[in-house]
């Protein structure tokens, strides 16, 4: 299934990519892998060169239908319209930088498009831009709601997964509220946010975040240090949220008795709750997906069987949505699933040898995926965590706590305000160690390298994560040497602050 795999993500970048050189690339691929396949009588060749037809031609598809629409025709000539659209995610704030002005980005699907005097009735996915002083009415719209607006319609990338980007400056016309679903939804979202609304700024910005995904909360020195030190991937809605959530949820049941169907009936339950909360979309489909795979790599199953689940859900997404080949978070999806399934069993039951399971879960699966993303990561922003391993190692036994409890404030928010807040309490207490954890680690001296991403850069980088997933093995099996590790980095931590005078600011401190 790799192979299949590797072909259609190929197939789904170039189907996606709108020029006509990338479909005679993805044309030549399918005839020659036919033509050999037929040469050959090699039944994977001729699978490989279907799968890359199919997803080429859907992604041919539904790029053509993107670009050659009535929006997108409009946006090619810059048209100012009037439009009906239903929002898709939830609006996020761009803050101003310079004489930029602060503005907000959604994501949203016209339904009613009114320019150059004619009218057309569509379900076509658009970027909103707002800027100006009706910001905060948009800011304020729940998913699922339905406004009338004028703007101005612009063209985006080629290669973009929506067809225009449309610019707002007045205020939204809420025409239709959101279904009753998608009301409760947001009920539970904001029983999470009033669970923790009364602890300090830093941890209340960030159980949302571990939580939801949701990073309104988190400012931008935050948000730095957690680039540093290679936390980020624990604001998104990944699969590792997931994970968590099963494997609480699947170990309660079992404890009460559950067994067979009921067991899996629990952990669809599970899975339906995770992507009602963070909604559904393409990404948090993906995060569904991926830790399913993950929660099964760990439970049981050969490293062989875990790859090729991978392999599965990786080419059924790719076939349903395309352009996840050009997100770059898919890739950080698939290698950090790939990471926790290849290293993160093994080195759990290594663990286990000297610390409790839970423990040892909590440290692997976080540094399992730091270590397989580290290339990509360093593509993409040109810099290398130094931190990183130290600082997933540290921080993954507070994850899952700040995690699951925050799913428990978020739960309970519709019984009793006061147990949501206790819940709100504790996860706000662990999500406070991982600040700390971020903080110090990105005042290090030299906690992260500044590269230039050259392929021979990454290839030196790939090389040397497999390298260090080979030796982390080695070192996990010897609690001496772990701890002298970690006595080491202790030390280190100290002359660091001792050096660079760090102070630890007071306010940070759950219990003020």
């Amino acid at each position: 299934m790799v192979p299949l795999a590797a072909a259609g993500w190929g197939a789904a970048w170039l189907g996606t990519g709108g020029a006509p050189s990338s479909i005679a690339a993805a044309a030549a691929g399918a005839a020659v892998a036919l033509v050999v396949a037929g040469w050959r009588r090699s039944a994977m060749l001729l699978t490989v060169a279907l799968v890359i037809a199919a997803i080429a031609s859907t992604a041919f598809v539904g790029g053509y239908r993107l670009r050659h629409g009535p929006v997108a025709q409009l946006a090619a000539h810059e048209a100012i319209v009037s439009a009906d659209l239903e929002v898709r995610t939830d609006p996020h704030r761009i803050a101003s930088k310079g004489t930029t002005p602060t503005a907000g980005v959604m994501k949203a699907v016209a339904v009613r498009v009114e320019g150059r005097g004619q009218t057309w009735l569509v379900r076509t996915p658009v970027l909103v831009v707002i800027s100006g002083q009706h910001l905060e009415q948009w800011l304020r719209l729940p998913v699922g709601t339905r406004v009338a607006a004028d703007g101005r319609l612009g063209t985006p990338d080629r290669s973009s997964d929506v067809a225009a980007v449309l610019s707002m400056r007045g205020s939204p016309v809420v025409i239709e509220e959101p279904s009753r679903g998608l009301r409760l939804v947001e009920r539970v979202r904001a029983g999470l946010r009033r669970a923790v609304a009364d602890r300090p700024p830093e941890p209340r910005g960030l159980v949302p975040a571990l939580v939801l995904g949701d990073t309104s909360g988190l400012d931008a020195e935050l948000t730095r240090d957690f680039q540093t030190t290679g936390l980020t991937h624990l604001t998104a809605v990944s699969g590792a949220n997931l994970t968590l959530l099963l494997a609480f949820l699947l170990t309660v049941a079992r404890w009460a008795g559950v067994r067979g169907w009921w067991l899996r009936a629990v952990g669809l339950t599970g899975v339906i709750i995770f992507v009602a909360l963070c909604r559904t979309e393409p990404s948090v489909l993906r995060a569904a997906a991926m830790g399913l795979v993950a929660l099964a790599a760990l439970g049981s199953g050969s490293r062989a069987a875990g790859v090729r689940n991978l392999a599965v859900a990786s080419l059924i997404l790719l076939l349903a949505d395309p352009f996840l080949s050009r997100s770059i978070g898919f890739a950080l999806s698939v290698l950090a699933c790939g990471g926790i399934v290849w290293w993160a069993r093994s080195w759990t039951a290594i663990m286990n040898r000297w610390l409790p399971l839970i423990i040892a879960e909590s440290i692997a699966v976080p540094l399992a995926a730091q270590v397989a993303t580290i290339p990509v990561v360093a593509a993409v922003s040109d810099r290398v965590s130094v931190a990183g391993l130290a600082a997933n190692a540290l921080a993954g036994p507070f994850v899952g706590p700040a995690t699951v409890l925050g799913f428990a404030a978020a739960g309970t928010s519709l019984l009793s305000e006061t147990l949501a807040a206790i819940f709100g309490y504790a996860a706000a207490w662990s999500a406070q160690v991982i600040i700390w954890i971020a903080t110090i680690g990105s005042q290090l001296p030299g906690s992260e390298w500044h590269l230039s991403a050259t392929p021979a850069t990454l290839v030196w980088l790939a090389i040397s994560s497999v390298l260090a997933g080979l030796s982390l093995a080695y070192v996990l099996a010897r609690p001496w040497l772990s701890l002298l590790d970690c006595t080491v980095s202790a030390n280190y931590l100290f002359c660091a602050k001792v050096n660079t005078n760090f102070e630890l600011p007071l306010s940070s401190n759950p219990f003020s």
